[in-house]
């Protein structure tokens, strides 16, 4: 693994925290709205902003989630893939471990979460 700044470390989770916060708001609201467009809008940019920071800083874990994430958000904000409670339980899960990952870094400096089990569900979607 690349060694990073343990200040490049603490601004990504101070970022990606703010930003997890909003996609757990909006997916609050998604629960009870499931078809909301705008809802699917409103946390792909958050979650876009997390993927792009985390390939910049070489994050490869959440990295790969969050663009996996990405992904099924833009088939949901197209129409091209109905919304279900199902598809909103994926998307809190992968929101949630991309927290654990950030919990991990801010602990640790390093991704210790394992991520291959939720991106293999997100492809299978």
């Amino acid at each position: 693994m690349i060694e990073l700044d343990p200040s490049l470390i603490n601004d990504f989770v101070i970022e990606a925290g703010e930003h997890l916060e909003e996609i757990e708001s909006t997916l609050l609201r998604l629960v009870e709205d499931p078809a909301n467009q705008d809802l699917f809008n409103a946390i792909f940019r958050p979650v876009h902003t997390i993927k792009g920071a985390s390939q910049f800083m070489g994050l490869n874990r959440i990295a790969a989630l969050s663009h996996k994430l990405e992904d099924l958000l833009d088939l949901l904000r197209q129409g091209k893939r109905p919304s279900s409670p199902g598809i909103v339980e994926i998307l809190i899960l992968a929101r949630d471990r991309i927290a654990m990952l950030v919990a991990d870094l801010a602990r640790s400096q390093a991704e210790e979460a394992p991520v291959d089990d939720l991106i293999a569900r997100l492809e299978r979607i």
